[in-house]
């Protein structure tokens, strides 16, 4: 009786540990994983009501979003995640020293903390004031509070594509979590059409596709949908540029280099990643 009696207390005191476990792990990674804000999120816009904006260019000039002359060897600067909040840059605009020499700069999203006006207004004022191009991806949090009206009046497309002598650099939505059939299929059919064109293809984006432990944070919805992606991009894909997850990780998949980097806001680092005829070479530098 006493045996049956512990046997039972024993699983019992587990099922509820389970439960616990359950019900309060998960939201306390989700909630302090990339500064989320719950409210925002059930007020961010739809990938399919932002893709019907592609193209549609504010901040970015016709001649910086195609016949851009690169060459064989140059280099980029990359980084993601600064989310700037009460029109403070956390020192970014020591950008504009840094990028001198190089060819362009990305900003892999999470460019502010709520998609505030004021903010982006503050990243455009650093974007005008180097003297390259710079690129913006559309993140979770430059939706938030139902704020794509400021982005798309301020910046323009989510999802776009630029056009070089010696390369072809996509701009990718994946703000909800997804990058969606019809942006996959537009994916999809500019990548076959540069089968033939010996291109360097670079590909940058926002969510992370991959984490490294339970305890990273990823917001992709659907399995499925991400090893479609790496079929598209199998063997046509260079580089495929992440952020999101405030972590540094690299891996290659099916010829293909995945780079999610650090967080700008906590570590103050950005990525230049140098290009030339015989390969790739990053540099993690500090701002």
């Amino acid at each position: 009786m006493v045996r049956r009696g512990s046997n039972a207390d024993f699983i019992k005191n587990g099922a509820v540990q389970f439960i616990l476990i359950f019900l309060i792990v998960p939201p306390a990674v989700f909630l302090t994983a990339c500064n989320v804000d719950l409210f925002g999120i059930f007020a961010s816009s739809s990938l399919e009501e932002r893709l019907l904006s592609r193209n549609d260019f504010t901040l970015l000039k016709a001649e910086e979003t195609r016949n851009i002359t690169l060459g064989e060897e140059y280099s980029f600067l990359v980084l993601s995640d600064a989310h700037i909040e009460n029109q403070d840059a956390d020192g970014l605009e020591k950008l504009k020293e840094a990028a001198s020499g190089s060819s362009f700069v990305v900003f892999l999203g999470d460019i502010t903390q709520f998609g505030d006006y004021a903010d982006l207004q503050i990243f455009i004022h650093i974007a005008k004031e180097l003297s390259v191009p710079c690129y913006p991806v559309i993140g979770n949090h430059d939706v938030y509070f139902s704020n794509w009206a400021a982005y798309k009046e301020l910046i323009g497309s989510s999802s776009y594509k630029v056009s070089a002598d010696s390369a072809a650099i996509f701009f990718l939505d994946s703000a909800n979590g997804t990058l969606g059939s019809m942006q996959l299929k537009w994916l999809n059919q500019e990548l076959l059409g540069l089968k033939e064109q010996k291109k360097r293809v670079f590909v940058f984006t926002h969510t992370n596709l991959f984490v490294k432990s339970l305890f990273d944070h990823v917001q992709w919805k659907d399995d499925r949908e991400r090893a479609k992606i790496i079929s598209v991009l199998k063997d046509k894909c260079d580089v495929f540029f992440m952020g999101h997850v405030h972590r540094e990780m690299f891996q290659k998949i099916a010829g293909v280099e995945f780079v999610t980097l650090d967080d700008y806001k906590s570590s103050k680092t950005y990525v230049k990643f140098f290009v030339t005829p015989a390969g790739f070479r990053r540099e993690v530098k500090k701002l």
